[in-house]
């Protein structure tokens, strides 16, 4: 069965929709998007709709921002450690546990950055190999900065362009154990045996970016199919993943027979992810964004915001 059959099977649904009638704005149509709409487009998702204070309607509410990598690093690096080391102690002779353990994870985040900078997944060397030495410090260490580097990836602009099978490894990867987690009886600093089973990874990812299309046919028809059948192992084994900001960049040749503006969306909204931030159309020209405009518009969703 083609991908498009799979969507057809699954996910019935009729997306040439009437303006949302419970929208605070009204309707515009696809010719309001700019002439000069070079950057793309971004539309923003919003909360269910609530009363005003005063009863007077109602009023959208942008979803909450995503936590920040310290308090989500620091939060689980304290399952794993006892608590002298977590308020950090002057009696201890390693000068790095005498810090407390969220500035011990200010000088890891250095080491492994979580600013939103762009990662090619389907690349190696996500982290220059001088950085990745301190993982070989001492036990403590390495169960620390290890679970930094797993949430530093989660503050990244995550990029998919071929949609390979290793491509899903990025959402899989988990705290390895060492031998001495299950050896040693008993360990000054760490909680024995190394919990590290109850480290919660979070499927909440700053920005994703998803590329299709290329001048070469060949290739963008496979990234195409690529694409299709990503988002439905999301759907189905991988997934949901939360994401804050979606970025769709579209090529030459990225629509053909088969594929268009309507089963773009009808992809990208099948249950792979939820977004709780904002899409950034690129790359796309202004008949298509009006296209995915009126057709997401209509799922009442988002509103439309030019960038």
């Amino acid at each position: 069965m083609s991908p498009e059959q799979i969507m057809d099977a699954e996910l019935p649904m009729d997306l040439d929709l009437p303006p949302n009638p419970s929208s605070t704005r009204a309707w515009e149509p696809p010719l309001s998007v700019p002439e000069d709409c070079v950057h793309g487009l971004t539309l923003p998702f919003y909360e269910p709709e609530a009363e005003k204070p005063d009863g007077s309607g109602q009023d959208p509410t942008r979803q909450p921002k995503q936590e920040t990598f310290l308090s989500v690093a620091v939060r689980e690096a304290s399952k794993l450690v006892r608590p002298a080391i977590v308020a950090g102690s002057e009696r201890l002779r390693c000068q790095l546990f005498r810090l407390p353990i969220s500035l011990r994870f200010k000088i890891y985040g250095y080491l492994f950055p979580h600013d939103g900078g762009r990662v090619e997944i389907e690349t190696k060397g996500h982290v220059p190999a001088d950085n990745l030495a301190i993982l070989r410090t001492c036990h403590v260490i390495y169960h620390e900065a290890s679970l930094a580097l797993l949430c530093s990836l989660r503050y990244r602009n995550l990029v998919f362009k071929e949609y390979e099978e290793t491509s899903f490894a990025v959402f899989e990867r988990r705290m390895e154990d060492l031998v001495s987690c299950h050896v040693q009886g008993f360990h000054k600093h760490l909680q024995y045996p190394c919990r590290t089973d109850e480290i919660e990874y979070e499927k909440k990812y700053q920005s994703i970016t998803l590329e299709l299309g290329s001048s070469d046919k060949l290739v963008a028809l496979h990234r195409r199919w690529g694409f299709t059948n990503f988002m439905l192992t999301l759907k189905y084994t991988k997934g949901p993943l939360t994401v804050y900001s979606l970025t769709i960049v579209a090529g030459p040749n990225w629509k053909i027979p088969g594929f268009d503006e309507k089963d773009l969306v009808r992809t990208i909204f099948n249950g792979g992810l939820e977004i709780l931030g904002d899409i950034t159309l690129k790359g796309f020209n202004k008949e298509e964004l009006g296209e995915i405009f009126r057709i997401a518009y209509g799922m009442g969703h988002f509103f439309l915001r030019h960038l």
